[in-house]
């Protein structure tokens, strides 16, 4: 059966598509952020799929642990959602709320918005504020993935800079070997001359 608490909630979501005049189908979330149901709504319409409409065809799901749990082992992501009114919502989940609700539509429309939080060197993390069929928000979904980009990124510049730091070290290797070779031996010819015409006093030396 159907819990009374629910079952107000789907009336009134049956009630509103009607009154919508919606011809199509309609798939979201219903129910109340902490046990959200997934419902996917169809108008009753003849074999020929024309009106008009008999009434609709309500369908649900409630999105638990296990739902979650397969929609993380479909798309190979790590996946967690939240409800936005959780007393205990976790500071990060908080953080992120407080940004999507700048860049959230407040009244109905199709812009997503997603932010982004770098949780570690290796890990960087997105959030999505999701609404329901009413277009109340529900659900703040989290996708954390490791920030292979980054390292590569990262193993890309370490590259750079020890083949800078090699070539330099070859550089300066040799620059001194032809200070050596064109300078300091030419000086040291000079010096022994030098020291020659002063010991024997002879200029012709």
């Amino acid at each position: 059966p159907i819990p009374p608490e629910l079952e107000g909630r789907l009336d009134a979501t049956r009630k509103l598509y009607l009154q919508n005049g919606i011809t199509n189908s309609l798939s979201g979330f219903s129910g109340s952020p902490d046990r959200p149901l997934l419902l996917s709504i169809r108008p009753i319409l003849n074999s020929l799929n024309e009106g008009p409409s008999r009434g609709c065809l309500m369908m649900g799901r409630y999105f638990d642990q296990e739902r979650i749990a397969r929609l993380a082992q479909a798309t190979e992501q790590d996946i967690s959602f939240v409800h936005p009114f959780d007393p205990g919502l976790p500071s990060d989940f908080r953080a992120a709320l407080n940004q999507l609700r700048t860049l959230h539509p407040t009244a109905s429309g199709h812009r997503a918005a997603v932010v982004t939080q770098i949780q570690s060197p290796a890990r960087i993390a997105g959030y999505a504020l999701i609404n329901d069929l009413e277009e109340k928000p529900i659900l703040i979904m989290r996708v954390t993935e490791a920030r292979s980009i980054y390292r590569s990124a990262q193993s890309a510049l370490n590259y750079v800079l020890i083949s800078l730091a090699g070539t330099g070290v070859i550089l300066g290797l040799l620059i001194l070997h032809l200070w050596q070779r064109h300078v300091l031996t030419r000086l040291t010819d000079l010096s022994g001359h030098v020291g020659r015409i002063s010991t024997l006093g002879d200029v012709a030396e």
